[in-house]
């Protein structure tokens, strides 16, 4: 059992990595889209720059581009040892069209299968990324639900 002085340290440690990730990488972030970049093959993103369909270096080249892959996937791990105490439907609302299409679409086939549900969680994973992370507001509101949630898990009451 994790102490919830121990959950809302991990989240605030995601937010200053996601918000130093946000400012260093912001214009790729937004143009290329989150769950593209962590759903792209990074052996594909080479190729592509042997074929020169994208540069090496530069500030949208590969190399940039598998950089930002691998601080994507550490921010990955640190936001799943607190995303327990999160609901999806409270990240619902801030996903983007396509996602949400995608996500109706699993629902209603009700298909559990490892990768659908891994894309699930990169989708959540990109809307707390994207819209939580950047806006005090949100991020206090997503703060209150982690604590209610742990609470709701963790603590019983007694008669």
């Amino acid at each position: 059992m994790l102490f919830l002085r121990d959950v809302l340290t991990k989240a605030n440690d995601f937010r200053k990595s996601a918000l130093k990730l946000n400012e260093e990488f912001g214009s790729i972030l937004y143009r290329a889209g989150i769950t593209q970049i962590l759903e792209k093959d990074p052996i594909a993103v080479l190729e592509a720059a042997k074929q020169k369909k994208i540069p090496f270096s530069g500030h949208y080249g590969a190399l940039t581009i598998l950089r930002l892959k691998k601080q994507l996937l550490d921010l990955q791990n640190i936001f799943y040892e607190f995303s327990d105490y999160l609901e999806p439907v409270d990240l619902l609302p801030l996903v983007e069209r396509n996602e949400y299409k995608y996500i109706m679409t699993q629902v209603r086939k009700n298909n559990d299968d490892l990768a659908s549900a891994c894309r699930i969680g990169n989708i959540m994973f990109a809307a707390t990324l994207r819209s939580v992370v950047n806006n005090d507001q949100r991020w206090n509101l997503m703060k209150y639900r982690i604590k209610e949630k742990w609470r709701r898990k963790n603590i019983k009451l007694v008669v």
